[in-house]
């Protein structure tokens, strides 16, 4: 079975339109794309976008306490009334980011803890993995939606 490879310009082009028609609090922002030739003269798209802090799942599962409300872990010990009202802020972030992608007509297809990234105490959706705009589909994994902070990002 042969797979057909979208080209490095047609991502691209899937990821300006994502740029262009999606902005919201609580999904990853995008700032821009280039194409680079490596050494080995492949072409590599490589997306700039928002900081971010901390993942969702290295938050529960590394014993990460970056954000101001600790480890999920300690909620049994810890029955603070803040931690609890910041992990369900996280949460409707989450929600209001699948919510705003859904309006626009987008499906976000790979929605796990590591794809929720977390920038003071807000939850942003990261790596799509497999996106849908007006019907045609860009299929790619997340690796050209990296950065050194974010190490995934998102596209349509």
């Amino acid at each position: 079975m042969k797979v057909k490879t979208a080209s490095v310009e047609s991502k691209k082009q899937c990821v300006e339109d994502f740029k262009r028609n999606i902005n919201h609090t609580n999904i990853v922002q995008i700032y821009g794309t280039s194409i680079e030739t490596g050494d080995n003269g492949n072409k590599h798209l490589k997306v700039y976008m928002e900081q971010c802090t901390e993942s969702l799942e290295n938050m529960v599962f590394q014993n990460r306490s970056f954000m101001s409300c600790g480890k999920l872990q300690d909620w049994n010990r810890d029955e603070s009334k803040q931690s609890k009202r910041i992990y369900a802020t996280i949460m409707s972030g989450v929600l209001a980011g699948l919510a705003h992608l859904h309006d626009e007509g987008f499906v976000h297809r790979d929605l796990k803890m590591s794809n929720i990234l977390v920038i003071d105490d807000i939850a942003k959706l990261a790596d799509a993995g497999l996106i849908e705009l007006n019907g045609h589909t860009c299929k790619e994994g997340g690796s050209y939606f990296s950065n050194n902070s974010c190490a995934r990002g998102f596209y349509r």
